[in-house]
């Protein structure tokens, strides 16, 4: 039961890959705010504004994390696209790196940079983000506090 979980952490949101639900019924009464993400070009389903679209239609007490790059892993429109189709649905935004060469799931990484170098330093301004979360989705090998500190840094540098 989600509702356990919300009594207990008071969650803002739980987002959720829709390829993996096997059935939209546990989310029907969930305290829990409830977000699905776009899949990318690995996904066979959920990658298109037209199958988003019609999840949040059929299951209108759903929300959507748009994940950018996702969208940059296909050739689904540009954020701004979705923006304009599904803006009122948009409650977050995930900032992700996918391969690139910056992240491998080593833990020998040496030079650690995080889902923000990857994008244009006005990716932010682009997206028209006010009062929404952006969620930066990244790896720190265990132990390297300093490859951390250099993530901190890079998104004080990007977002402030």
């Amino acid at each position: 039961n989600l509702n356990l979980y919300q009594d207990k952490l008071n969650l803002n949101a739980l987002v959720i890959h829709p390829c993996d639900v096997k059935s939209w019924k546990v989310f029907e009464n969930s305290k829990i705010p409830v977000l699905v993400e776009n899949m990318d070009s690995h996904k066979q389903s959920f990658q298109t504004i037209g199958e988003i679209k019609k999840l949040l239609v059929n299951h209108p007490r759903l929300d959507l994390c748009l994940d950018i790059n996702h969208l940059n892993s296909q050739n689904v429109g540009a954020p701004p696209l979705w923006q304009k189709k599904l803006g009122h649905k948009i409650k977050q935004f995930h900032l992700s790196a996918v391969d690139h060469g910056y992240y491998k799931a080593s833990t020998k990484i040496t030079d650690m940079r995080h889902a923000l170098s990857i994008f244009e330093p006005n990716i932010l301004n682009v997206l028209k983000v006010k009062q929404l979360p952006v969620i930066l989705e990244g790896i720190v090998p265990p132990g390297r506090w300093d490859l951390a500190k250099k993530e901190f840094d890079l998104v004080r540098g990007r977002l402030l």
